[in-house]
């Protein structure tokens, strides 16, 4: 997929992307905070978080919401997608940073105990997937934790069609 496509799609619809996601993905909401139960963390816990492929920062809330002591990282390739996510987030600016870049390629730092991605790196090749994935294990600490939120393909034919019943 062209990423300076994506990159114009989400500048066109940050403004409205929080009332229609919910309308193209089921249990949208759900999902959001299904990822922060999974988070194996106390909620004292002093954790460095990253938000890749933020959007309006859904995912950087619920993690400076659940943990009173975290710093953010938020990262998105989409300059009005960041200002969504800094108006979302301007109750937290103290323990937030906000960083314009593109995943696939562009540093996002280093020393995370926690990186979540919602329903943006099925925009990459296979091949950027790979990469991106590597780069994502040697940005975390010892026992931090990944994990995305993401539409896939099936592996075949058949398990695609039912993927779109259910969907």
């Amino acid at each position: 997929m062209n990423l300076q496509r994506v990159e114009e799609h989400f500048n066109e619809d940050a403004s409205d992307y929080d009332n229609h996601i919910v309308k193209f993905v089921p249990y949208y909401r759900e999902q959001n905070e299904m990822m922060m139960e999974l988070l194996p963390f106390e909620g004292t816990a002093r954790v460095r978080g990253l938000d890749l492929g933020a959007g309006t920062g859904v995912l950087a809330e619920g993690i400076l919401r659940r943990y009173p002591l975290a710093e953010v990282t938020v990262f998105d390739m989409s300059e009005n997608m960041l200002a969504a996510a800094r108006e979302r987030l301007k109750k937290f600016e103290d323990r937030i940073t906000f960083l314009k870049g593109d995943f696939s390629k562009d540093d996002f730092g280093i020393g995370y105990d926690l990186i979540l991605s919602g329903l943006s790196i099925h925009h990459l090749s296979n091949a950027h997937k790979q990469d991106l994935f590597r780069r994502i294990y040697l940005a975390l600490n010892p026992g931090g934790v990944f994990l995305n939120r993401d539409v896939i393909k099936g592996a075949t034919e058949r398990l695609d069609g039912i993927y779109i019943r259910l969907w």
